[in-house]
This record gives C-alpha cells, structure tokens and sequence, in this order.
C-alpha cells in the first residue's frame, strides 16, 4: 500500500513537473552557460541554422505528443463504452447475495450502499461506479468458484471500494495519456496497478480468508479467463 502511494504520488509529480516549468518560465541554464553554447553552436553549425532547426523540430514534437495523446483518450473511450456495455447488460444478484455482499462490505468499513451484478459480457470480476460502486461477476462464476472461494473474491473486489481505486485509477489513466512518451512513468505505473492489486489482496486475507482458499480461487479465475 504504502509503494502504491509513493508510485501515485511519484506520477503525479512527474506530470507537475513541466507545467510548473512552463509556468514560471524557468532556465534551468546560467546565463553564462547559456552565452557560451550560443557561441559553441554558431562556430560549429551556425546559429541561424540551429534556429531553422528548432522552428521546424519543436513543432514536430508537439504534434508527435499530441498524435500520441489523441490515441489514448480514444483508447479510454472504447474501454468506457466496453464498461457501459457490460453496464447494460448487467443482471442484480439474487437478494442473498446482496445481504452478503453489505456484510462483507460493513466488516471493511464501507459506508456506501454497493451492487452485485453479473454479467455475460465480461471474463474477469471488477468494480466501477464511484457513488453508486458495483461489482460486476461472470455470469458463470459460479460454475468455476465454489461459495469460500466466491467469498475471497468478493473481499478482494470490496478492497477496492474501500481504497476508492476507481476514481484513482481514472486519475492515473489520464496521467498515462499525458505522460505516454515517457518510459520511467509507464514503469511507475505498471508498478502502482501490480500493488495496488497486492494491498487489496492483503486486504482480503486480512478480513478471514484462507490463504490456500484465495490462492485457489485465483488460479481458477486465471483458468477460465485462458480458456
């Protein structure tokens, strides 16, 4: 959990860092430094080349980000209307479940009223929803993870409610678009999403599940989700 912080806060800071730059219009070059690589550029190249050079570059690179933005807001909007799909086609559980699914959530401390749905149209559970959070099955969990197993994965899906991971995540995709051309941030990220999955397994073990029960229950959801 405490990775995953740093990680969020470590992005964060990385997509702060040029709009501060470009805000205070700071030189990070001494004005001497500065004096002396004009005169070294001019003796080698000429200057009013590498002026030509800069006036066509700079350009380029910023249609260069900007062609790279524009693939990830489109890629954000076929995951958000993938999500709505399965949104539309997502079935109450049966009102059981949904006693149990408000006692798990009560023994995390959520507050908030949270659905359970299935749904034919995804492969993997996973929540969304930030007022109203839901937890959206496979319709044929059931067939793949007994009661004790379905119990874990339920903990685990609830972690994620209880950390508020949705609107976090939200947040961290729209860094990921900004930040797209940037090796050390795609790092950080992977990172941030591999613990943020560890802590809500944590969680789950932390609120009664049986290790071997969980460790089960995921080899078989990774099953069907291959098959």
């Amino acid at each position: 959990d405490l990775r995953c912080r740093v990680g969020l806060m470590a992005r964060a800071l990385m997509a702060m860092g040029p709009i501060v730059i470009a805000a205070l219009q700071l030189d990070p070059m001494p004005r001497v430094a500065r004096a002396t690589a004009t005169s070294t550029v001019n003796d080698v190249i000429g200057f009013s080349a590498f002026v030509a050079a800069r006036r066509v570059g700079v350009p380029l690179v910023g249609w260069l980000w900007l062609g790279g933005v524009s693939i990830g807001l489109w890629r954000l909007v076929r995951q958000w209307q993938r999500l709505s799909q399965y949104e539309r086609t997502a079935v109450p559980a049966p009102e059981a479940e949904q006693r149990m699914v408000a006692e798990l959530a009560a023994a995390l401390n959520i507050s908030q009223p949270v659905r359970l749905c299935y749904s034919r149209a995804c492969a993997i559970p996973m929540v969304f929803g930030w007022r109203l959070p839901t937890i959206l099955l496979p319709a044929d969990i059931h067939d793949v993870l007994p009661a004790a197993q379905l119990r874990g994965v339920l903990q685990h899906e609830l972690a994620h409610i209880r950390r508020h991971d949705f609107p976090i995540n939200l947040w961290q995709v729209g860094l990921d678009i900004l930040l797209w051309f940037h090796p050390a941030a795609r790092w950080v990220s992977r990172q941030v999403r591999a613990d943020r999955e560890f802590s809500c397994d944590d969680m789950a073990l932390a609120s009664g599940t049986d290790t071997a029960t969980y460790a089960h229950a995921l080899a078989a959801l990774d099953d069907a989700r291959d098959e």
